[in-house]
């Protein structure tokens, strides 16, 4: 009993945390640069493929952006010439596992329409990650999360890349936009630190098994004293 009482407790003590790895909200994008470093965090992202021309920054929206930010920017990639070009996301993994991406996106009707996630170690061989995406063809933002936990490798990494391809445009004014990319991953170093409010409990919790133990030792001298009455 006292045993699972103890497992409990830390159970409770070891509460793993999301922490923010990178975040562009691409607020600041001129519209014509190539890399684009994280607004949040640390990390960056490379644009491969689209020329000046086939990059813009149209308005943004408030979908998953992070805190009091603005629905300023967004990163929008057009031209059906620009079919198999992709951007690719560089940040580290370092004391960190179960990575999720999140961001907002549309397109037009004649956008990019089958875009797929790939994972890298090391930037060069990349792992398809999941179904393509199909951004909605509206006036209104979607959001993509996608749960990268179950990729070990990616895990306690200094060098992780995703890569976003683009294709199925039609169009030369084919475009679509991508807003407030967020990468989250657990921090490993912060799973075995507990929160004060997890604190308090540790210690109730030994408290209660204190008593416990002190309950369960009080009745075995009161009955060995019995036993040795004449």
């Amino acid at each position: 009993m006292y045993r699972m009482a103890w497992v409990a407790v830390l159970l409770l003590a070891c509460e793993a945390r999301a922490d923010l790895i990178a975040y562009w909200n691409f607020n600041s994008f001129n519209g014509t640069a190539t890399t684009i470093s994280a607004d949040q965090g640390s990390g960056t992202l490379q644009v491969t493929g689209f020329p000046d021309d086939d990059l813009h920054n149209l308005a943004g929206t408030l979908l998953n952006a992070l805190g009091t930010d603005l629905a300023g920017a967004s990163l929008t990639l057009e031209n059906n010439l620009n079919n198999g070009d992709f951007i690719t996301l560089a940040f580290s993994m370092a004391d960190r596992t179960d990575l999720v991406l999140s961001y907002a996106t549309r397109r037009t009707s004649t956008g990019f329409n089958s875009n797929q996630w790939s994972y890298s170690n090391d930037g060069i061989v990349f792992t398809n990650f999941g179904s393509p995406v199909v951004p909605p063809s509206t006036t209104a933002f979607g959001l993509v999360n996608l749960d990268f936990s179950s990729v070990a490798s990616l895990a306690n990494e200094s060098s992780v890349f995703l890569r976003y391809s683009l294709n199925g445009a039609s169009a030369a004014t084919g475009n679509n936009r991508i807003d407030n990319i967020q990468l989250n991953a657990t921090a490993m170093t912060n799973t075995m630190t507990p929160e004060p409010s997890s604190l308090v409990l540790f210690g109730l919790g030994s408290l209660g098994i204190v008593a416990l133990k002190r309950a369960r030792d009080r009745r075995q001298r009161v009955g060995s004293s019995r036993l040795s009455l004449p």
